[in-house]
């Protein structure tokens, strides 16, 4: 009944046509089913998160906590989803501007608004930035050689400037603009007299161009007020030697009373000045002019505020902090008190004993102007001296501004004991001129950077002209984070491209063998349909999300369906030759399918065994990928055997012997070598080889319509030369191959191991993509550190209560005792200990440094950064100082000890008059803040720690002024809010999320808790390297706090995880894959013997494909192991057509068995293997490394599966293949040989 009704014989003439259209219309179906999926859906229907093995207590580990984090409360939590919520929330605001519109996020302190390109233009969520990565080229390649340094600073100076005449053109606007002029962030100085300049960057040329030239220009900035504290006379005391000429040896101030008593200094202030150098008098006293000649024509703008009548404690907290920070401005019309002012930075100075050098930006908080512009400002590089002097102070951990700016341009394999680096990095900052973030955006990304002559058309003209000069020392690799996106998506449409033409050749050769357009583009409707029906089958029923990765499929799938399509068609064709049946078109449809299906369908069945092996990998992307292609091989093999076989009967029927369309319209056959005359191309080709019909020495001329039916030329080719080749040398072809494995198979034994880092994101040729790979690897670039994080309070035999469809919908399962017994002081000191070990520095344990060879990132010195006076005074908090010293960890404890020591006396509250505060023993009174503040230090917090009743107190007490959460937690919100008004914003957001306390729903226990480390591992490791950081951080946590129990986890666990599994998984995946290929060989040929050599040539394939990986330097990684167990499926194909055919034959003998395979399935498998070779090859040209390696992978696999098919298989066949009834467990008759 299916054979009549893909015949149509009961639809009448039209027949066959209605079981095409009917498949056809079938396959439309399901992808419009899946097509309204995806628009219903969305982007949630894909996912591009990587797979987590959920079985492994590490992975639990780390998405236990990332779920306990983003149940986080506050209002990015789910409950402040809804708009009125947020509103309702004194601490929330509600955003509806930008690219995230419609959320409700933490409100900020309302600022002054920023001037034209004062503030970084922002493209979404990424700040516009241009960076450049350098590297050295040859072996000892540096980057600090002067001549590579030359290059550098003579690249910068072209493309940091007009940018070779880059034009704008957006809206109607064209004309020239200038990267000065237009877009760089610019630096507006504090003062009246300076004028706003480009603001320095990051780079190379901001220390190494710092001569003497540098430093006189560096001067006048700061004295024009482009200093971090205000500049001006402050300038006057720098200068070319690290001598502070009014600084006296003890710190003193020259001239000044030895205890730097300030009210002392102030009376005296003019006497004072007096004793000063010359050189200081004279630049103060010019400086002093010039600022009143520039007050006294200044224009000052009124700030109009509004007032509302309701009350605001929130707006209230940023007024007071505002409001003191805004008390100390000094009122520039009054020289002399402004002359105090900067007397006062001096004794500052002085007492710190730091340099008075003038130096580059971001070294020094006195002398360093954040607006000197190696583009701009530098005339030429420093001396040897000079250079060695720098990278000196660079290398020095005592020089704490000097040795965090050398992270920021050079890398963290920098070799300061040789001076040597390969790589260095230089990044500037676009302003956005207005407060219109989204148009300023539009035209510096459109109109600016992408427009025809803009700035990424001419920045790349100067990056080739300058690699073509000095390729041989140097290469530079350009992004932006306008472009970024841009140049991948760019690799991205030419490997698109790439994968279009991959298509294009398998339907091109398809036409050329088939010679039908119609035949070849149902072919091609049958192999690309397969991939969305497969899509809808695995969306809808089973309710799985598509990862990018399975899209790949489509390449497997071209050879799997390519050799389907040729199995059916030559069979068809071969049914012509056959007596008996030749003469009914029917009779010959109904051998050619049973005979192509049952071998289509060994090999379906072999391929998607293999394939559903993958189910049992523990790693969810192998699982993945392998059942999803699996269920498109398939749905691939019902397509061929439904539609492309009716479609052969209409193709026959209705159209074969036409030159154009069909039997209706068509224009019948012309002569072989002319225009619509038989072959590919509407008789195009064969014009093409046979010069218009008159030469066929370059193609066989086809047979006339009424001559006998012959051979096509490649099935002469296999049953003529081929066999007899084989026959011929078959003992030598098989020692051949037999030498070959057994040196693959050594090769993967030495040689095979575990991925050393995760496969990389496209080719080192391109810049883009290597630049990332080195700005990610050796730079401190990420928004976001690497930290390694300590959970309290989840189960930690089950950290994740449920698995979501996607990581943001994961549960995490709170229990155990290690939060609850945060109470007990030993825990308290356990965990306080924990979190000041960092402060031990680089000392035996390496604890802490800014190198790979501590655990934490942070400064080498043992110490701890002093506090901030005036947050400590106003609030309680404990504030760095300064931002340069990097503690490297994030602990609520130490908050909650701050917060113990504020709360002492409750000073701040009780008194409020500074008589009442001096009597209270247990206060302070500050003569600058006008605050009374506890005099209790928060170091004498009880080395025993608070009885269990008092922490608990101290952490569950409710807020009166704000009833939903605690006083702590009013405590930390507050803090949160002073850092950002001290525009630290980063320092509060990373604060929130690495780390925190929480407490259960009644307020009343400690629920969950977690601190966090700043971490120097890379992000790539060996799974050797991977493990020895996972024990070195056990250690760490067991040293410093042996009884606190929780867990130490990171990102890098989930890499260690997986490739701990590699090896596993592949192994087992191969060992089962082929177990199943042997089984269905079993089962389909009911012959052990011919089954038992099919697996031996499926196990040679396997092996030498196996010692093939390691010498193309791959490792076993994620792409590879997906590759290892899709070998087996890729493989056995041809070797069951064979072997199916080598059965079947009406023959007795191994050697006429041999031939007859030859003579039938040669031509299908040699084409199969031509159309899939050709779609691999495509991806070779490809950008993006998957891409790349996964058309080695199939192209390698392909390759040895028809040559060990046929070179190795079919020899062994002909000299131990079974004969007459041999190997056959069901008996059948045999056709007597007739050789």
């Amino acid at each position: 009944c299916w054979e009549k009704c893909l015949i149509g014989t009961c639809f009448g003439p039209v027949g066959p046509c209605c079981a095409c259209w009917g498949f056809f219309l079938l396959g439309w179906f399901f992808t419009l089913v899946f097509m309204r999926e995806v628009v219903t859906q969305g982007t949630d229907i894909f996912s591009f998160e990587d797979p987590a093995v959920k079985s492994d207590i590490k992975v639990q580990e780390y998405y236990g906590l990332q779920a306990a984090l983003g149940e986080r409360p506050g209002c990015s939590d789910s409950a402040h989803e809804v708009e009125s919520v947020c509103t309702a929330d004194n601490a929330c605001s509600w955003e509806t501007a930008g690219p995230r519109g419609g959320r409700c996020e933490d409100k900020e302190c309302p600022g002054i608004p920023p001037r034209a390109r004062e503030a970084p233009l922002y493209l979404d969520f990424l700040p516009a930035f241009i960076s450049v990565i350098y590297e050295a080229q040859g072996e000892n390649g540096n980057i600090l050689d002067d001549d590579v340094l030359q290059v550098i600073m003579d690249y910068e100076q072209e493309l940091f400037t007009d940018v070779g005449g880059a034009q704008m053109d957006y809206k109607g606007e064209k004309r020239a603009s200038k990267w000065t002029d237009d877009w760089c962030l610019l630096s507006y100085p504090q003062l009246p007299m300076g004028q706003p300049k480009c603001a320095s960057g990051v780079g190379p040329m901001n220390m190494f161009t710092m001569n003497a030239a540098g430093r006189a220009t560096t001067k006048q900035q700061i004295l024009a007020g482009h200093q971090m504290m205000g500049g001006g006379p402050i300038a006057c005391m720098c200068g070319d030697s690290d001598t502070c000429s009014i600084c006296n040896a003890d710190g003193s101030v020259l001239g000044a009373p030895a205890t730097n008593n300030m009210t002392a200094i102030m009376m005296n202030a003019q006497s004072i000045l007096a004793s000063w150098p010359t050189d200081v008098v004279q630049c103060i006293t010019a400086f002093t002019a010039s600022l009143e000649s520039a007050v006294a024509t200044w224009t000052t703008t009124t700030t109009t505020t509004t007032t509302t009548t309701s009350r605001d404690s929130f707006l209230e907290n940023c007024a007071l902090d505002q409001g003191f920070r805004g008390s100390r401005q000094v009122d520039l019309s009054d020289t002399n008190a402004y002359l105090g002012f900067v007397i006062a930075q001096v004794v500052a100075q002085c007492a710190s004993g730091n340099s008075c050098q003038l130096s580059p930006p971001g070294t020094s908080m006195t002398c360093a102007s954040g607006a000197y512009y190696p583009a701009t400002d530098a005339v030429g590089l420093v001396t040897a001296a000079e250079k060695e002097a720098i990278l000196t102070k660079l290398c020095d951990p005592q020089q704490t501004l000097w040795f965090n700016a050398k992270n920021q341009f050079l890398p963290i394999s920098f070799d300061c004991e040789g001076r040597k680096s390969k790589y260095a990095m230089s990044r500037f900052f676009a302003g956005a001129p207005s407060e219109d973030q989204e148009e300023d955006a539009k035209k510096f990304t459109t109109g600016y950077v992408e427009a025809r002559n803009g700035w990424f058309q001419k920045a790349s003209q100067i990056e080739a002209k300058y690699e073509r000069e000095h390729g041989t020392k140097l290469r530079i690799m350009l992004f932006s984070g306008a472009t970024l996106i841009a140049q991948y998506l760019q690799i991205l449409a030419i490997d698109g491209f790439l994968s279009f033409g991959s298509l294009i050749s398998v339907w091109a050769y398809m036409w050329l063998m088939l010679e039908s357009v119609f035949l070849a583009s149902c072919g091609m409707f049958e192999i690309v349909f397969s991939l969305p029906v497969g899509m809808c089958l695995w969306v809808i029923i089973g309710q799985q999300k598509i990862f990018w990765y399975q899209m790949l499929v489509i390449y497997m799938i071209l050879g799997i369906g390519a050799d389907d399509v040729f199995i059916l068609y030559d069979a068809w064709l071969q049914s012509a030759h056959v007596e008996g049946i030749k003469e009914s078109m029917s009779h010959r449809f109904v051998w050619a399918y049973r005979r192509s299906a049952m071998a289509m369908l060994v090999t379906t069945l072999t391929t998607c065994g293999s394939f559903a092996i993958g189910a049992t990998s523990p790693l969810p992307l192998v699982q993945s990928f392998c059942i999803f292609a699996a269920v498109v091989v398939l749905v691939d093999y019902l397509f061929c055997i439904s539609f492309f076989a009716a479609a052969v009967l209409v193709y026959e029927k209705f159209m074969k012997g036409y030159g154009c369309c069909c039997s209706f319209c068509g224009i019948p056959l012309r002569e072989p070598g002319t225009c619509m005359g038989p072959g590919c191309c509407w008789g195009g080709f064969r014009a093409l080889f046979s010069c218009c019909g008159t030469s066929w020495k370059c193609m066989p001329k086809p047979q006339a319509k009424d001559a006998p039916l012959e051979k096509r030329a490649m099935e002469r080719f296999f049953s003529g030369p081929v066999f007899r080749f084989y026959d011929k040398h078959k003992i030598k072809l098989i020692l051949f191959w037999v030498v070959v494995v057994i040196a693959m198979s050594t090769c993967a034994g030495v040689l095979l191991r575990t991925a050393k880092k995760q496969a990389p994101i496209g080719r080192e040729g391109i810049d883009v993509i290597k630049g990332s790979e080195i700005l990610f690897s050796e730079f401190e670039f990420s928004p976001t550190p690497e930290t390694v994080s300590i959970a309290l309070g989840l189960n930690e035999a089950e950290p994740i209560k449920t698995w979501g469809s996607s990581n943001a919908e994961n549960k995490a399962n709170y229990g155990g005792t290690s939060a609850f017994n945060l109470k007990k002081p030993g825990m308290q000191q356990e965990l306080l200990a924990l979190c000041t070990a960092p402060d031990l520095g680089k000392d035996a344990a390496a604890t802490r440094c800014s190198t790979r060879e501590c655990l934490v990132r942070g400064s080498p010195l043992a110490s701890s950064c002093a506090a901030e006076v005036d947050g400590w005074e106003l609030h309680g908090f404990f504030v760095r100082e300064t931002e340069t010293c990097v503690t490297g960890r994030y602990c609520w404890m130490e908050d909650f000890k701050y917060f113990w020591a504020y709360k002492q006396g409750n000073c701040q509250k009780r008194l409020t008059n500074s008589i009442a505060c001096v009597a209270d023993a247990g206060c302070l009174w500050s003569t600058s803040n006008n605050i009374c503040y506890s005099a209790t230090s928060p170091d004498s917090y009880p080395s025993t720690g608070l009885d269990e009743d008092t922490f608990l107190s101290l952490l569950t007490t409710m807020s009166t002024e704000d009833q939903s959460m605690t006083e702590f937690e009013k405590y930390m919100q507050d803090k949160y809010s002073y850092l950002r008004t001290r525009n630290r914003r980063y320092e509060a957001d990373f604060h929130a999320r690495y780390t925190g306390v929480r407490l259960n729903g009644l307020k009343t226990q400690v629920m969950f808790s977690w601190i966090s480390f700043n971490a120097t591992f890379p992000r790539e490791n060996t799974v050797d390297e991977a493990n020895v950081w996972y024990n070195r951080w056990q250690e760490f946590k067991e040293t410093h706090a042996p009884s606190i129990g929780g867990y130490q986890t990171t990102d890098l666990y989930l890499f260690l995880v997986t490739q701990n599994e590699m090896v596993k998984a592949a192994t087992m995946g191969i060992g089962l894959s082929l177990l199943v290929a042997f089984i269905v060989l079993l089962a389909t040929t009911c012959n052990w013997w011919s089954s038992s050599l099919g697996l031996v040539c499926i196990v040679c394939i396997t092996a030498t494909f196996l010692g093939i990986v390691p010498l193309l330097g791959w490792s076993l990684g994620e792409n590879e192991c997906i590759f290892m167990i899709a070998t087996v499926g890729l493989s056995v194909d041809y070797t069951v057509h064979l072997l199916h055919a080598y059965d079947n034959a009406p023959v007795s003998s191994r050697t006429a068995r041999a031939h007859a395979a030859l003579e039938e399935m040669g031509i299908s498998v040699a084409n199969s293997a031509i159309t899939t070779l050709f779609a691999a090859a495509m991806l070779f040209a490809c950008g993006f490394y998957f891409f790349f390696q996964f058309g080695g992978f199939i192209f390698m696999v392909i390759g040895l599966s028809i040559l060990m098919s046929t070179n190795f298989l079919m020899p062994l066949m002909m000299l131990v293949g079974p004969e007459g009834e041999q190997g056959k467990m069901i008996g059948r008759k045999v056709i007597p040989s007739t050789e």
